[in-house]
């Protein structure tokens, strides 16, 4: 009841405050909802080339939430949920990695995680084909290379990004 009467006095004076100066009152009634918008944690989101904005800079929350939660799925998945000193390592690492880094475990996680494979899928569904031969071309040449081989992070995730434009 309190509350009624203390907003009805702030609608009457800044309403006598607007007339004075032939200007709309900034409030409006209680019946006013706020509009909906996007979910960010909707995992449908379509989002074109979204292994293209992944490698942005501008991005790197967005790709440090998505390789956090397919670490939780592979733990979840092939640890049973018990604490695994290597997985510890990996949340450690993500939490202070540089955008390489990230970027670099985003793609070694695509490689093995059907969770993350799956959505990524979804997320940019019209390019299906396209991402189906990067994840044959990561599978076969990249990863396989980039243990094979003495690259750095960055030119792993270089090639990585080459081998999407080309696919």
């Amino acid at each position: 009841m309190w509350a009624e009467w203390f907003y009805m006095q702030c609608v009457e004076i800044v309403s006598a405050r607007s007339r004075e100066k032939k200007t709309k009152a900034p409030l409006q009634s209680l019946s006013v909802s706020t509009p909906m918008t996007c979910d960010l944690h909707d995992k449908s989101v379509e989002i074109p080339n979204v292994l293209e904005k992944a490698a942005h800079a501008l991005n790197k929350e967005w790709l440090a939430g998505i390789v956090r939660e397919s670490i939780g799925a592979l733990e979840q998945e092939f640890f049973a949920a018990s604490a695994c000193a290597q997985v510890a390592k990996l949340r450690a690492l993500v939490l202070d990695a540089t955008h390489a880094e990230l970027l670099a475990v985003f793609y070694l996680l695509l490689n093995i995680d059907h969770s993350l494979k799956t959505r990524v899928l979804l997320m940019d569904a019209g390019n299906e084909k396209r991402i189906a031969r990067f994840l044959l071309d990561l599978r076969q040449e990249l990863v396989a290379g980039f243990f094979c081989s003495e690259q750095s992070v960055t030119e792993f995730v270089q090639a990585c990004s080459d081998g999407y434009c080309i696919a």
